[in-house]
C-alpha cells in the first residue's frame, strides 16, 4: 500500500524537483525584495429566524457574533518566489440555543477565541517573470475556481461523496486547502488549468489525500474587451483518492451499520472516497453592448450564471441478507439504499447579479447576487458522527424530525449583497436558508446536520419568492475594515 502511494505522488516529487532547479539556476541573481502588508477587520451580526440543533426546533432566535481580524504579509523573494502569511484571530460565541446546553460552561454568552492561518503559501512562477504561463503553490491555499458563486455553488471543495453532504458559511464561497496546486494559462490568459493535490483538514478521517483538476475557458466581450461575455469551467475529483490512514478507516469494518450485500451475497463496507464531477457557466449580455452602456454599471451586474455537480459518479446497490430455513437469499433494501440514484447526488445552483445602474457617484449596492439551489438528496444534509473511532459514510438518521421533512428539503436561497461605504469600509449582508452549520466549542455539542432543514412548504421554485413558505432560515450582517 506504501508503494501504491508512492506512486500516485510520483508527478508531484518530479513537479517539486523541477521547481527545486529552478530556484538553483536564479540563486545567483541580484534581485529586489519587497514586503507589503494588508489586513481586515470585521464584526459580524445576525440571526437564525428559524431553525434547529440535533433535530430539535429553536425555541427562541438564536443571535450571531463574530469578530475577526486579519494581518496579511507578501512577501517577493526574488524574481519567481512569493510567500504569502495571513494568520487570523477570530472571536465567538456558540450559535446553538441555551436550551441545548450540557452546563453552564457551555452558555452561548460565553466568549471563545480561536487563532488560525487563513492562508500560508509560497507560490513559485514559471516563464515570463512579467507573464508566467504557470505557477506551483504549496501551503495553506486560499482556493476559488467559481468567481460568481457569492455563498451556493464551489461544490468540489464543501461537499463529500459517502455521505453527499454541502456545507456553505456567510462571506465565505471559497476553500482554506492544506496541500498543492500547479496552475497554467495559455492562449492570452484565456484558457486555464488548475492540478491540486490537497488533505482533509476537518472532517474524519482527517488528512486522506485527494486530486483534483479543473479546466476554464473565458472570452472577452466582443464590443467591450474589458468586459467577459462568458466563462466556463468543468473539473473532476478524486475524493479521498489516498487514505492516509489506511483503507479501514477511509472503508470502516469496525461498524455494521456500514456493512451491505451485493445481489451476488459479497460483503461489502461503503467507502467516504469517490469521483466528483462540475460544470459551470456565466454568461454576461454586457460583452455585445457597448463600453458607454458598460460604463454605468458594474463589472459583475447582468451576470447570469450556474453550476452543477455529481457528488459520487458510481451508483451502490445496496441489498439485506434473507435467511430462510437453510436457504439464503439477497432482497434489494428499499429503506436504506442510500447511493443507488445518482440523480438524488445532483447539486445544481443558478444565479443572477442585480443590476444597480452608477447615477453620478452615486450607486446602491456594488454586488447583489440572487443565488437559487436545487439539491435532491432525501437523507439529512451531514457528515454524520465523524468524530475519532466512529466513522461512518452513510447519512445521519432521521430522529425527532420526520424522514419527510429531509425529502422536502430540496430548494435553497440566498440573497447576498455588498457596498463599499467609503475606501475601506464596506457593509455585506445576506438572507439565506443554505447550508450553514452551527459554531460550536465543545465537541460534545458539534451537529454535524446543517441548521436550515424543516421547510413549511417549498415545494416548488415559486415558493422560493415566498417568505411564509421558507420554514428554517437566517440573516446575517457584517461590518468590514480594510487597509
Amino acid at each position: 500500500m506504501i508503494l501504491a502511494k508512492l506512486i500516485r505522488l510520483c508527478p508531484v516529487i518530479m513537479l517539486l524537483c523541477a521547481s527545486s532547479s529552478l530556484i538553483a539556476q536564479e540563486g545567483n541573481a541580484s534581485v529586489d525584495r519587497s514586503i507589503i502588508l494588508s489586513g481586515m477587520t470585521a464584526f459580524e451580526m445576525g440571526q437564525f429566524v428559524r431553525g434547529h440543533h440535533r433535530q430539535k426546533e429553536f425555541e427562541y432566535r438564536p443571535w450571531l457574533n463574530r469578530f475577526y481580524g486579519q494581518l496579511r504579509v507578501d512577501a517577493q523573494i526574488g524574481e519567481r518566489l512569493k510567500i504569502i502569511v495571513t494568520p487570523e484571530v477570530k472571536l465567538w460565541y456558540d450559535s446553538y440555543p441555551i436550551t441545548d446546553m450540557p452546563d453552564r460552561s457551555s452558555f452561548p454568552f460565553r466568549m471563545r477565541s480561536q487563532v488560525t492561518l487563513a492562508q500560508g503559501e509560497g507560490i513559485l512562477s514559471y516563464g515570463d517573470v512579467d507573464n508566467p504561463w504557470g505557477e506551483l503553490a504549496v501551503g495553506m491555499l486560499h482556493f476559488k475556481y467559481n468567481p460568481d458563486a457569492h455563498n451556493l455553488g464551489e461544490y468540489m471543495f464543501r461537499t463529500g461523496v459517502h455521505p453527499a453532504y454541502i456545507m456553505t458559511s456567510f462571506d465565505y464561497a471559497f476553500a482554506r486547502l492544506p496541500g498543492m496546486r500547479f496552475s497554467t494559462n495559455f492562449f492570452k490568459n484565456r484558457f486555464s488549468a488548475d492540478a491540486l493535490l490537497t488533505f482533509e483538514p476537518d472532517i474524519h478521517p482527517i488528512m486522506d489525500g485527494s486530486i483534483t483538476i479543473l479546466t476554464g475557458y473565458r472570452q472577452p466581450g466582443f464590443i467591450d474587451e474589458s468586459s467577459e461575455l462568458c466563462n466556463i469551467g468543468a473539473g473532476i475529483s478524486f475524493d479521498r483518492a489516498i487514505p492516509v490512514s489506511g483503507e479501514v478507516i477511509t472503508t470502516p469494518e469496525n461498524s455494521a451499520r456500514n456493512k451491505y450485500y451485493t445481489k451476488s451475497g459479497e460483503e461489502k463496507y461503503y467507502s467516504f472516497g469517490g469521483k466528483k464531477l462540475m460544470a459551470r457557466l456565466s454568461l454576461d449580455p454586457k460583452g455585445v453592448l457597448p463600453q458607454s452602456f458598460n460604463s454605468y454599471f458594474n463589472q459583475d451586474d447582468w451576470k447570469l450564471f450556474f453550476e452543477v455537480a455529481v457528488l459520487g459518479t458510481k451508483n451502490i446497490e445496496r441489498y439485506n441478507q434473507v435467511i430462510n430455513g437453510p436457504d439464503t437469499t439477497y432482497e434489494v433494501d428499499t429503506a436504506s439504499n442510500y447511493y443507488n440514484n445518482r440523480k438524488e447526488r445532483i447539486p445544481f445552483m443558478l444565479g443572477f447579479n442585480v443590476p444597480f445602474p452608477t447615477i453620478g457617484k452615486f450607486r446602491l449596492w456594488d454586488l447583489c447576487s440572487f443565488q437559487l439551489e436545487y439539491y435532491g438528496w432525501p437523507y439529512t444534509n451531514s457528515f454524520y458522527d465523524q468524530g475519532f473511532g466512529y466513522e461512518n459514510p452513510i447519512p445521519k438518521p432521521p430522529q425527532s424530525y420526520p424522514k419527510r421533512a429531509y425529502e422536502l428539503d430540496n430548494w435553497k436561497f440566498s440573497l447576498f449583497m455588498k457596498k463599499e461605504i467609503i475606501t475601506g469600509f464596506t457593509l455585506i449582508g445576506q438572507v439565506a436558508r443554505d447550508h450553514t452549520r452551527h459554531d460550536s466549542f465543545y465537541e460534545s455539542q458539534r451537529d454535524e446536520e446543517e441548521v436550515f432543514t424543516k421547510t413549511d412548504d417549498i415545494t416548488s421554485i415559486w415558493h422560493v419568492f415566498n417568505p411564509k413558505k421558507w420554514g428554517e432560515y437566517g440573516w446575517w450582517l457584517k461590518l468590514q475594515y480594510n487597509f
